[in-house]
């Protein structure tokens, strides 16, 4: 199987440090970034120096401090970084195009090469009510109008519409699904029938403090791993950062919640066959079969009995 060292580094900014901050100062943004370069940079020294695989970094959601398509002087520094130590970068920001009926934004992950180029980008699909759209807003114009005025800090997303893989040297294919993109059995199957052999969840759940956001994530995380039998990276700003087995059990440590830190691992990159990935419609028809049945059958019983 082909192998890829990945290196997930878990920053810990404060709600008020993170890039979806309108307020946060321009020099702050400049220090997170240099704050991200240094601890990649310390990742990567730890590395053996006959380390011969791929080399991918990850940098979890709302951490990259500017919109990466947008902000020039922030993009070079990441490819450059990228190119001169020989890694693939992947991180999450924002992006927007202008249209005749407005801005249209989209969360976004994307992948810088180890040759400083962009690889690749993946829009998110699956996005949450009144936090990153408002359902049936063509169908309601007037009550979505009021929400837009009356509720601060919603954002409003258009929802991608391709199951993106990228690819890195050696052919090794991964997926970047963000944040709740995972509670979507149904992305993250057609991002691992594209040929992702691998996915990585890049999110940021400081917003829930200390809660069990994190262990939820983890375990829907879990159940994604074992439905595709793929491993996945669960790359969170705030904790609980781990790598995940493609049975859905750790193959790291877990770093804990709100800590500062990374992880690295070497993982074996391997096509594995799924029931459920290939023939997830029949389970799902089954299970409807069979529910079918049994009310038929209750309906029976209880006219028999009476």
């Amino acid at each position: 199987p082909a192998k890829l060292t990945v290196m997930v580094i878990q920053p810990n900014f404060s709600l008020q440090e993170l890039a979806s901050n309108p307020e946060l100062a321009h020099s702050k943004r400049q220090q997170n970034l240099a704050g991200l370069l240094e601890d990649s940079l310390k990742a990567l020294e730890q590395l053996p120096e006959n380390t011969t695989t791929p080399k991918l970094l990850i940098w979890p959601e709302s951490v990259y401090p500017d919109p990466f398509f947008k902000v020039a002087a922030s993009r070079e520094k990441v490819m450059s970084f990228a190119e001169a130590n020989q890694t693939s970068i992947l991180l999450a920001t924002v992006d927007w195009v202008k249209t005749q009926t407005g801005y249209k934004f989209h969360g976004v992950s994307v992948l810088i090469g180890a040759n400083g180029e962009v690889l690749g980008r993946y829009n998110k699909i699956f996005l949450i009510p009144f936090g990153e759209t408002i359902p049936f807003s063509e169908w309601f114009p007037g009550i979505a109008s009021w929400l837009r005025n009356n509720i601060a800090n919603m954002s409003e997303f258009e929802r991608g519409r391709e199951y993106t893989v990228f690819s890195v040297p050696e052919n090794i294919e991964f997926s970047a699904p963000i944040c709740f993109d995972i509670f979507s059995p149904t992305v993250v199957r057609g991002m691992v029938r594209n040929g992702s052999n691998l996915v990585v969840n890049l999110s940021n759940l400081a917003w829930f403090g200390r809660t069990t956001a994190s262990d939820n994530m983890v375990a829907v995380l879990r159940w994604r791993a074992i439905e595709n039998r793929v491993p996945v990276v669960f790359a969170s700003n705030n904790g609980k950062s781990v790598f995940i087995g493609a049975d859905g059990e750790n193959r790291s440590r877990q770093l804990g919640l709100f800590e500062e830190g990374s992880l690295t691992s070497t993982i074996n990159i391997r096509p594995q066959f799924s029931f459920f990935r290939e023939y997830a419609e029949w389970v799902w028809g089954g299970f409807m079969f069979l529910f079918f049945m049994l009310g038929i059958l209750a309906q029976v019983r209880g006219k028999i009995f009476h």
